[in-house]
């Protein structure tokens, strides 16, 4: 709407011109400043309309976020014990991940890092919605997780060692560590698709050995 409004004022303005130089020349200057009035009031509404839509988009997000912690911290709760201490050691592992990853610099670093989070999250609400899942994620916790924090952390210092000068492989280690990561990313993602799918592959087997059961007993 804002776009259309600012079009036909541009128009609107053209027409103004070439009327006005044909036929009313000494209207001109005034109607132009009157179509540019207009339009710089226009842009000053359309700012403050779309800093309002922003900030409502914003607060929106919040809330939606504070609502899902919310629903999270009731699920990990109602947890067993041992599994909500294997999910507490994700999330703090998360959390330290996150931190050392503010401090790269290199944007692919950072999106394979976000998504190593963003799929290891996809896993821990999983493991929210089924707690009898969390023996499974304990290989994340003993490996997968501390050892995407030591990548990130040691690419973080090859950054400063590069700033500072000091080249000497650095590049090669820094591409060593880029492809490790992709690499836990890629398997982070195969994790996740796996985890569902043992579900379906259980579900599945309990229908064969009932279909079994129901073949011995002559029912079926």
């Amino acid at each position: 709407m804002g776009t259309l409004i600012g079009i036909l004022l541009v128009i609107a303005g053209i027409i103004l011109f070439i009327v006005g130089i044909f036929r009313f020349p000494q209207v001109l200057f005034r109607g132009v400043v009157i179509i540019l009035a207009l339009f710089f009031v226009f842009m000053i509404i359309a700012t403050i309309l779309d800093h309002h839509a922003e900030n409502a988009e914003k607060r929106k997000q919040k809330k939606a976020e504070k609502e899902q912690r919310k629903r999270e911290a009731e699920q990990l709760s109602a947890m067993p014990q041992d599994a909500q201490g294997v999910v507490a050691e994700s999330k703090a592992l998360l959390k330290k991940i996150e931190k050392s990853n503010k401090a790269i610099t290199n944007s692919t670093i950072k999106k394979v890092t976000g998504r190593i989070v963003s799929t290891t999250n996809q896993i821990l609400k999983e493991v929210l919605r089924s707690p009898e899942k969390a023996t499974r994620i304990q290989k994340l916790n003993n490996y997968y997780l501390p050892t995407t924090l030591k990548l990130v952390d040691q690419y973080s210092v090859y950054e400063q060692r590069k700033l500072d000068g000091q080249k000497e492989n650095t590049a090669n280690m820094m591409s060593e560590i880029k492809e490790a990561l992709i690499t836990v990313d890629q398997a982070l993602k195969k994790y996740l698709v796996d985890f569902n799918t043992y579900d379906d592959m259980d579900v599945s087997s309990e229908i064969s050995v009932l279909k079994q059961q129901v073949n011995r007993d002559g029912l079926a």
